[in-house]
């Protein structure tokens, strides 16, 4: 298994994972994610180009794969944030994470996340942030098992 940056011959085999990933969202815990296969094909490269051009090759971003046997397992996407108006100045955000449901329980997730961590160290950030679903019991007993605490609870309320 490797841990490398996203590279353009990973489109096909990330839109493939992110395709899992919305479903695997859908079905677990987030109704109101849309089945990737209730996407045209239009709003799939949408969807996908804009998360590339978005984190592809930025300063700020990373956006790591993980890679067995030639084919993409898993992602993780993070950002550094500037926060000027709180004690702790400067935030590393985990935008994405995911590993194939075939592949957890091989560390992958831990060795994506470990790879990210290295490099929020080197941008100086002095905490890290994540946004979990409610629901999501698995990922967040992980992020739990690996120091993260509940710090804020977002609301939301449908109008209609």
């Amino acid at each position: 298994m490797k841990i490398r940056l996203f590279k353009d011959k990973d489109k096909k085999q990330i839109e493939n994972l992110i395709e899992e990933f919305l479903d695997y969202t859908r079905e677990s815990y987030a109704k109101e994610v849309l089945l990737f296969n209730d996407y045209t094909n239009s709003q799939k490269k949408t969807y996908v180009k804009k998360i590339l051009e978005e984190f592809q090759n930025k300063k700020n971003s990373q956006f790591l794969i993980a890679e067995k046997d030639s084919k993409t397992i898993g992602f993780i996407l993070g950002f550094v944030e500037r926060k000027p108006y709180t004690i702790k100045k400067r935030s590393g955000h985990i935008l994405s994470f995911f590993v194939s449901e075939k592949n957890r329980n091989d560390q992958i997730g831990k060795n994506l996340y470990n790879k990210l961590v290295e490099w929020f160290i080197k941008q100086k950030c002095d905490h890290l942030e994540l946004d979990v679903y409610k629901g999501n019991d698995k990922s967040i007993e992980i992020y739990k098992k690996w120091g993260f605490k509940e710090n804020l609870v977002k609301m939301k309320k449908e109008l209609s």
